[in-house]
C-alpha cells in the first residue's frame, strides 16, 4: 500500500463510506502516512481526531454528560498531519455530524474547545479558512501557540475578525502566498497592516459589496509584489492609481459596480501582465478603451475574458493579440461566425475558446472551422447557450467531429455545452469521451462495449508500435500508452485474425470472460485500437517482460521444485479463479502463460488471451479442430466441447515440461498420428527422480477419463500444501505420508534435457489438417481391426 501514489489511494479512499474510511487508519502499519494525510482531505469527518482527545479533555467531556463515541486510538499521530482547517465547517458540520446534531450550543462549545485545543497543539497548518463572525470568540484559541499558524500560506477570512486578532497574526504569520479576504464597510488597520506584513503574498482576491471607509490606507498596505489579484464588487475612486502600483502583476481579474471605475484605464502600465478578465455581465471598460489598452499590452496577453465585445474590438485582438492562449469576448456565433473563423485561423497559439449560441444554432460549422483551421495546439471549445437557444447539432456530425479529432497530432479535446440540454445521442458520446477519455472507435457496438466495461479505445498510428511476433492466431506488437493518471506504461498489442469481420460475435464471445479479471492471475487489458495499414481491431493488454511461458522453459528447469511449486502454484491459481466463474479457458498452453518480472529478481505468472484465445466461431466448420495438440485433451481431438476438465488436462502437460525441461511430444510430428496415439492414451514419458505425489496427481490430471480428473481447486489446495510444507521447519508437524511427499521433492535431482525438436512440432494455436470426423474414423477403424485380430 505504502508504494501507491497519493492520486491512486485518494481513488480508493473516496469511494469509502466514513466508517471504513477511519478503519484503515486502525488495521495495521501497512497504512503509510500518505494514507492519513489523504484521510485529511474529508475536512469534515472530525471522528478520528475525537479519538485523539488526552485523558484530561476526555474527563472534561465526561464531567459534562457529553457521551463520546467508542473509538480506537489511531497507532500514530493523526492530529499532526491535519494541513487545512476551516473553521465554520469545523462548527457547522464537522462537530455536529459526529453527535448526530443531538448537542446543545453549551456541549457543542465544550467538544470544539477541547478539539482545537488538541490540533493547536499537534498542528501545524497551511491552509486556514475564517469567514463567519458567529465564531470569532474562537479565534483566541488559534493564535495560543505559534506553531500552530506560523507556517500558514494560504488564508480566507473577514475583516470583521477583531483587531486583536490580525494583531498576532502580524507577528506569527509571515508566509502567506494566497490571501482571500472578504471586506465590511468598516476595515480595520490591523488588517491592513497583516496584509503588509506578507512578503511572500502572490494571490489577494478582495470581495466588497459596499464602499470601504478608509479604502485608501486599505490598499495602499497591500504589497506591491503580488502577480495576482481579484478585486470583486467594489467601487473604487482611484482604480488607475492602485493598479499603477503593482509592476510585477501577471493576472488581474475585475468584477467591478461602475464603469466610472475604468476611468483612464487604458493609461495603465502593466508590462507584465498575462491574464485579464473581466468577470461582471454588463460593467465593464469600453470596448474603445480595451483596444486602446491592448495596443500596448495585447502582446502579451496570453488569456482575456470579457462578456460582451462587438465586431470593432473582436477584430483587433483576432489581428494584434497574437501570443492568447484562451479567449472568451461574448462572441456570437450567430452573427459572428466569420470572426470566430478568424480566431481560430489568425491566434497561431490559442488552446481554448468559448462562444455564445443564441438564435438559430449552427454548432456543425463551428466544429468544421475548428476541424479545419485550427493549429495542433488547440483542444477546448466551450459554447454557452443563450435565452432560449438549444442544442441542434446532430449525432452523427459530433462523432465524425470527434473521429476526425483522433488523426491529429495531439488528441487532446474538451468540449463544454453550458446553459442547453442535449440529446441522449450526443450525451452518450460525450460521456464516453469526457467521462472516460475515449476517442470513438467508429464502431457502435464496440464503443458501447468500451463504455460498459470502462475500457478505452486509444488512438495509435504505425510510428507509435513495434512488430514483436506472429502466432497462429493473430500478430503481436509492442507500445506504449499513457494511463488515466499520465504513467506511461508498455503494452502489447495483438491484432487477432477474423476480427474485424466478426466484430460483434467477437465481443458477444469476450464479454462474457470479464468477470474473472479481477484475479491478480489474468493479464490485466487497456482496451482496444486500429491502426491505420493494419487490417483487424487489437486487444491491449498488459507487457510481460520476459515472455511466455515457452520462452523461459530452459531457465525454468533448472530451478529448485520450491522454485517450480511457487510458479505451479501462480498458474492454477489463475485457472482456479476462471473455473470459479463457470468459465472456460478454451486453449491452455505454455504460450498464453506469460512471465514478468515486477522487481529484481521476484517473477510473476499471468494467463493471457482469455476470451480471445480461439478464433471467432463463425470462421471454424463444425468439426474442425484448433489448437496445440500436445495441449488438448483426447476428448477435444475426438469433437467434444470444451470442459473444465479439458483445462485441466492443459494443465498436466505444464505440469509434465516442469519435470521435463522440453515440450509434450517435442520429438514427434503433430499429426493426424500424434492425434490419435493421444486418444489412445498415449502421453509423455515422465523423467526419473520425479517425486511420486507430484507423477500422481499429473496423472490424474491426464487421466482419460475427464470424469476422473481433479478440480482446479483440488490442485490449488493440493500444492498449496506442498509449498507450505516444503519449509524444513515445518516437517516435523505433519503427517508421516506428508513428510515423504515433501522429502522427495527436497531430495528430488535437477533434470537436464537436451531439446531435440521435430521440424514439425507446433507449439502455436492453428487449425489442424483433419478434423475430428476423420479422427474418429480412424479410431473407428483401428478398432475393428484389433476386434478381426482378436477373434
Amino acid at each position: 500500500m505504502s508504494q501507491l501514489n497519493e492520486d491512486c489511494l485518494y481513488e480508493i479512499f473516496k469511494n469509502l463510506d466514513g466508517n471504513s474510511l477511519y478503519s484503515c487508519l486502525l488495521v495495521s502499519r501497512l497504512w503509510c502516512s500518505i494514507s492519513v494525510r489523504l484521510l485529511w482531505r474529508d475536512r469534515l469527518d472530525y471522528k478520528t481526531l475525537l479519538s485523539c482527545l488526552p485523558n484530561e479533555s476526555m474527563d472534561i467531556l465526561r464531567a459534562n454528560n457529553i457521551l463520546v463515541p467508542t473509538l480506537i486510538t489511531p497507532f500514530i499521530n493523526y492530529a499532526s498531519f491535519c494541513k487545512k482547517f476551516l473553521l465554520d465547517e469545523f462548527f457547522h458540520s464537522g462537530i455536529k455530524k459526529i453527535f448526530n446534531n443531538e448537542l446543545n450550543d453549551e456541549k457543542l462549545c465544550i467538544v470544539s474547545n477541547e478539539i482545537l485545543k488538541l490540533l493547536v497543539n499537534q498542528a501545524s497548518l497551511k491552509e486556514l479558512y475564517v469567514y463567519d463572525l458567529s465564531y470569532s470568540s474562537y479565534l483566541d484559541s488559534l493564535v495560543m501557540v505559534n506553531t500552530f499558524l506560523q507556517d500558514l500560506e494560504e488564508f480566507y477570512c473577514h475583516s470583521g475578525h477583531p483587531s486583536y486578532f490580525y494583531n498576532q497574526l502580524s507577528h506569527i504569520c509571515r508566509k502567506i502566498r494566497v490571501l482571500n479576504v472578504t471586506l465590511d464597510v468598516s476595515t480595520s488597520d490591523s488588517l491592513a497592516d497583516f496584509i503588509s506584513a506578507q512578503k511572500n503574498l502572490e494571490k489577494l482576491s478582495v470581495w466588497q459589496f459596499k464602499k470601504l471607509e478608509n479604502e485608501n490606507r486599505f490598499f495602499s498596505k497591500i504589497p506591491h509584489s503580488i502577480i495576482d489579484l481579484t478585486i470583486s464588487g467594489i467601487n473604487i475612486d482611484n482604480l488607475y492609481s492602485l493598479l499603477n502600483n503593482f509592476n510585477e502583476l501577471k493576472k488581474l481579474n475585475l468584477s467591478l459596480m461602475s464603469e466610472s471605475n475604468y476611468n483612464k484605464f487604458d493609461d495603465l502600465n502593466l508590462s507584465k501582465l498575462e491574464v485579464l478578465i473581466f468577470s461582471n455581465d454588463v460593467i465593464q471598460p469600453t470596448n474603445n478603451t480595451l483596444i486602446r489598452f491592448l495596443d500596448t499590452h495585447g502582446t502579451n496577453i496570453k488569456i482575456f475574458s470579457i462578456k460582451n465585445s462587438d465586431n470593432l474590438l473582436n477584430n483587433y485582438i483576432a489581428r494584434s493579440c497574437q501570443n492568447i492562449k484562451e479567449i472568451y469576448t461574448g462572441l456570437d456565433s450567430h452573427t459572428n461566425l466569420e470572426i470566430f473563423e478568424m480566431f481560430i485561423k489568425e491566434l497561431q497559439y490559442l488552446e481554448s475558446i468559448k462562444i455564445n449560441i443564441s438564435g438559430n444554432s449552427n454548432e456543425k460549422e463551428i466544429f468544421e472551422i475548428i476541424k479545419d483551421c485550427s493549429q495542433e495546439n488547440f483542444y477546448n471549445i466551450e459554447l454557452k447557450y443563450l435565452g432560449n437557444a438549444i442544442s441542434t447539432l446532430l449525432p452523427a456530425d459530433l462523432n465524425t467531429f470527434i473521429l476526425d479529432w483522433k488523426e491529429r497530432k495531439s488528441h487532446k479535446l474538451s468540449i463544454i455545452f453550458d446553459n442547453t440540454i442535449l440529446s441522449s445521442e450526443n450525451m452518450d458520446i460525450l460521456t464516453l469521451f469526457l467521462n472516460y477519455r475515449l476517442v470513438p472507435s467508429g464502431n457502435t457496438l464496440l464503443d458501447e462495449f468500451l463504455n460498459k466495461w470502462t475500457l478505452k479505445w486509444f488512438p495509435l498510428s504505425i510510428e507509435d508500435i513495434t512488430y514483436l511476433d506472429k502466432g497462429g492466431n493473430g500478430t503481436l506488437y509492442k507500445s506504449i500508452i499513457k494511463l488515466k493518471s499520465g504513467e506511461p506504461v508498455n503494452v502489447v498489442l495483438k491484432c487477432h485474425n477474423n476480427i474485424n469481420e466478426n466484430i460483434n460475435e467477437f465481443l458477444t464471445e469476450w464479454k462474457y470472460h470479464q468477470d474473472c479479471l479481477y484475479s491478480s492471475a489474468i493479464i490485466n487489458l487497456h482496451g482496444f485500437t486500429k491502426i491505420s495499414g493494419i487490417d483487424g481491431y487489437m486487444v491491449i493488454m498488459d507487457y510481460a517482460s520476459k515472455g511466455s511461458l515457452r520462452e523461459n522453459l530452459q531457465t525454468i528447469s533448472k530451478n529448485n521444485w520450491e522454485k517450480k511449486l511457487y510458479m505451479l502454484f501462480g498458474i492454477i491459481s489463475g485457472l482456479n479463479d476462471i473455473h470459479h466463474v463457470n468459465l472456460i479457458h478454451c486453449d491452455f498452453h505454455d504460450g498464453n502463460i506469460l512471465i514478468h518480472e515486477y522487481v529484481t529478481g521476484k517473477d510473476k505468472v499471468f494467463i493471457s488471451d482469455l476470451g480471445l484465445c480461439r478464433p471467432i466461431k463463425s470462421s471454424l466448420k463444425k468439426d474442425d479442430i484448433y489448437g496445440v495438440i500436445p495441449f488438448m485433451a483426447p476428448e477435444i481431438l475426438r469433437g467434444n466441447s470444451y470442459t473444465k476438465a479439458s483445462d485441466i488436462y492443459s494443465f498436466s502437460m505444464i505440469m509434465w515440461k516442469f519435470t521435463s525441461g522440453v515440450p509434450p511430444f517435442n520429438d514427434k510430428d503433430h499429426n493426424l498420428q500424434l492425434s490419435l496415439d493421444i486418444c489412445r492414451g498415449e502421453r509423455p514419458e515422465i523423467p526419473k527422480g520425479i517425486p511420486q505425489c507430484y507423477t500422481n496427481l499429473m496423472k490424474r490430471c491426464w487421466d482419460e477419463d475427464p470424469n476422473e480428473r481433479p478440480s482446479t481447486s483440488e490442485v490449488f489446495d493440493t500444492i498449496k500444501d506442498w509449498i507450505y510444507f516444503l519449509d524444513k521447519k515445518k516437517i516435523e508437524d505433519i503427517e508421516e505420508e506428508k513428510k515423504k511427499q515433501i522429502m522427495e521433492f527436497i531430495n528430488a535431482p535437477i533434470v537436464q534435457n537436451n531439446i531435440t525438436t521435430h521440424p514439425r512440432a507446433f507449439y502455436t494455436s492453428r487449425l489442424l489438417n483433419f478434423n475430428s470426423v476423420q479422427l474418429n474414423k480412424n479410431l473407428l477403424r483401428t478398432e475393428c481391426l484389433e476386434c478381426m485380430i482378436d477373434d
